[in-house]
This record gives structure tokens, sequence and C-alpha cells, in this order.
């Protein structure tokens, strides 16, 4: 099963589409998908790999070292299940 992470991007001030820029021309493998955001982060990045990949040499390693990207926080997610396979009552109870 392929493992999910969350890339959380936060650049220079007025520098969001030019890291963007940068994160494309990368070809960063495991990369799904770029997207700008608002909030407290600017930039984020999708990424599905096998358990055994090394994400933080891979592939955080090589986003924190891109001009004007000051800081990344990277989130692991839950398998993805389709919500038609569990039933929940009212109370949100299994």
């Amino acid at each position: 099963m392929r493992q999910q992470f969350f890339i959380f991007v936060r650049c220079d001030v007025g520098r969001s589409y030019e890291v963007r820029l940068l994160l494309k021309e990368l070809d960063l493998p495991f990369c799904s998908e770029i997207a700008l955001i608002s909030g407290e982060w600017d930039i984020l990045v999708r990424s599905e790999c096998d358990p055994e990949a090394d994400i933080g040499r891979v592939l955080v390693a090589r986003i924190q070292s891109l001009p004007h990207v000051k800081r990344t926080l990277t989130e692991i997610a839950y398998p993805i299940f389709d919500p038609a396979d569990v039933y929940f009552d009212l109370d949100g109870d299994i």
C-alpha cells in the first residue's frame, strides 16, 4: 500500500508563485500535486510513495533547499477509505 504525505511549504513574502514554478521544474519523484493555498502555509505538495522510500531525503530536503523556502511541515495521511465502506449511526458510532 502506498503512503500519502502532505508537505506544507512557507515561502518568503511574494515568492510563492516563483517557488511553485521551481518545484515544477524539479520534476520531484513521488510528487502528485502542487497547489498554492491560503493561510499559514503558501504551497501544498501532495505525495504518494511506498513506505520504504526515504521521503525526507528524496523529496523534503530538495524542497527545503530551494531559494525563498522558509519552512516546511510534512504530515502523513491515514489510508484513504471509501465512506461507503463504513456505516455510522446518527451519533457517529460504527
